[in-house]
Parts: structure tokens; C-alpha cells; sequence
């Protein structure tokens, strides 16, 4: 399915790269899209929080390609939904466009054995202009980086309106990495193989499924963007059992724990655009999930047949 290229500029409020357009010229319109993307499209986990309060083995399916929410009243989403827009966007205007898995670090040591055992729980881009590569996230939120990343591999800062980051490499892997005011915060990693999209959906799909606690999915209600001249987000997690909201805008900054979810509802129509959730989803949202423990340590076989989903579902205690 391709999105209506010209709804989709409109939305950004930008002009359709020329046809003639030089190499230079590409990579500044890249540039200026991927800033406008991150700015209106922000990061939200609603739909992994919703199906988080389902059965694991009969949970409704995620969606990959959601353009109908992304373009409408209803902006925002996962990484999946938004990488998968601007890719879309992207190759129609002639871009070359990998998608690759990765995973989210948020601070966890590169490959370690409880962030390997989780499937690649994110999607990132990688985009080609003749002999330039460059790396977009869309999907970190308000930790996104704000423009495309040119890829080195060099361990070295690199400047973006007053945010510095760095996308390294190291045994193969690549790191982002931000600087904070704590020091450097590792974001993500990726190998930057590209994949094809089924191999991009069946991520999805393990993310969907996967029997285990996932962080985003089952203990965190996100919500990011990037703006102009800052950043901000609101978020939950199972541990403060806090809503809190936190705003920078170049010197200013705010740091919000909220009172009530009424609060945090009256904030998503304000500073994020999105009024479509009502309080009452967002209080189910803000609420720890119980999952069914396995009877005993199994593997899953994809593709998910019928035959699987029983004998997962029998292998769950309720």
C-alpha cells in the first residue's frame, strides 16, 4: 500500500523534491523532511499498551503500514508505523531506502544477554545517495536524533542544534548514542543489514507475541516529539507509577509530575495533538500488565498456525 504522497507533503507543509534534483540538493531536502517528519509525527505506544492488556496468544494484530491513523486526526505511533511512512515517502520520490532492525538501549550495554534474548523490538532506516549513506530513526520520540545521521562508523560528536550524538560502530554494531547532561546515554543499536518488509512484519509480529515482559510494550506509556528548537514528552512507567511530563525549549525547560490522568489527557490534545484518547484509555494505559506465566520454558515456531497458538496458549498458566 503507498500513502498519498502529496497528503503526506501537505501535512509537512513542504513542497515535492524537484526531478532534476542535483545530489546535494537531495540530501538537503532529505534533511528538511526528516526534521518536519519528526516534528509532526510524534512517538506513541498506545497501540502496544492496548494490546498488552490482551491475551498473549489471542492479541489483536499490530499494524505495520498505518497510514489512515498517521495522516489523519489521529497522528503518531511506534516506530514500526513511522519509519515505515517516511520510507514509504521517500521511495516514491526516487530515495533509496533500507529498512533494519534494531533495539532499543535506553542506557543497556551493546549486546548484552537480556537486551539479545528480546526480538529486534525497533525499525530504523538507512538511506543511500550515491556513495553516502545516512542513518534516520523517526521512531526514539523525543530522543530522536533531529536530522539524518551520515554514516562513519567514526566514534565522534556530531552537532544538531544544540543536541550532540554519536552512531559509532563497534564489532559490526552500530551504536546511537546522546549526549546529557549525566554524560552519554546510549539510545539504540543496529547492525544496518537491511531487511525486506516481510522480514520487517514478522519483528512485529514477535513484538506482538512474545510471551515475555517486553518494556515498551508491557511497563511504559510513551509519548515524544521532536520541535523546533527542543523536545518533549510525557511518560509512564510501572516502577514510579508517576505520569510525568517534561518540555525543553532552548533555555526553558519543564519537569511535570502530573496530579491527576485528566491532566496527562489535557496535555496530549495541547502539546502533542492528540485528542482521540480519552482520560479513561489513558488511566487503562497507566496501569501495570499481568502477563500469563509459561508452565515451562518453550520456543515459539512462526508462522503462527493454529496448531502453535494452542499449544502456546496451553503452556500459559492463567
Amino acid at each position: 500500500m503507498k500513502i498519498n504522497l502529496k497528503t503526506y507533503l501537505q501535512t509537512l507543509k513542504m513542497e515535492p523534491l524537484p526531478g532534476n534534483a542535483s545530489s546535494d540538493e537531495k540530501i538537503n531536502f532529505l534533511k528538511t523532511l526528516y526534521f518536519a517528519h519528526v516534528q509532526t509525527f510524534p512517538y506513541s505506544n498506545f497501540e502496544l499498551r492496548k494490546i498488552a492488556k490482551q491475551h498473549p496468544v489471542q492479541r489483536n494484530s499490530l499494524s505495520f503500514f498505518s497510514y489512515k491513523n498517521l495522516l489523519t486526526a489521529e497522528q503518531g505511533g511506534y516506530c514500526f508505523q513511522t519509519a515505515a511512512l517516511l520510507a514509504d515517502a521517500l521511495t516514491q520520490m526516487g530515495y533509496t531506502v533500507s529498512f533494519c532492525a534494531a533495539r532499543v538501549l535506553m542506557g543497556a550495554t551493546v549486546n548484552s544477554s537480556e537486551i539479545l534474548k528480546l526480538p529486534p523490538s525497533h525499525l530504523v532506516l538507512k538511506v543511500q545517495i550515491d556513495e553516502k549513506h545516512f542513518f534516520l530513526d523517526p521512531g526514539l520520540g523525543s530522543s530522536a536524533p533531529r536530522f539524518p545521521i551520515l554514516i562513519t562508523g567514526k566514534d565522534e560528536p556530531i552537532t544538531q542544534n544544540g543536541d550532540v550524538f554519536k552512531f559509532y560502530s563497534v564489532d559490526n554494531t552500530y551504536v546511537l548514542e546522546k549526549k546529557t547532561r549525566q554524560g552519554w546515554l546510549r539510545l539504540a543499536q543496529t547492525d544496518l543489514q537491511a531487511i525486506s518488509k516481510e522480514k520487517a512484519a514478522m519483528n512485529l509480529l514477535k513484538l506482538e507475541r512474545y510471551p515475555e515482559l517486553i518494556g515498551i510494550r508491557d511497563s511504559k506509556v510513551v509519548i515524544g516529539s521532536i520541535t523546533e528548537h527542543g523536545r518533549k514528552s510525557l511518560a509512564w512507567d510501572v516502577q514510579s507509577k508517576q505520569l510525568k511530563f517534561s518540555k525543553s525549549e532552548g533555555d526553558e525547560n519543564t519537569q511535570k509530575t502530573l496530579a491527576s490522568v485528566e491532566e496527562g489527557y489535557q496535555i496530549l490534545a495541547d502539546e502533542f495533538g492528540i485528542d482521540h484518547v480519552s482520560a479513561e484509555t489513558l488511566e487503562a494505559y497507566c496501569t501495570e500488565t499481568t502477563l500469563p506465566k509459561p508452565i515451562k520454558p518453550c520456543t515459539v515456531d512462526f508462522p503462527l498456525d493454529q496448531s502453535e497458538l494452542k499449544k502456546m496458549e496451553q503452556n500459559l498458566r492463567p
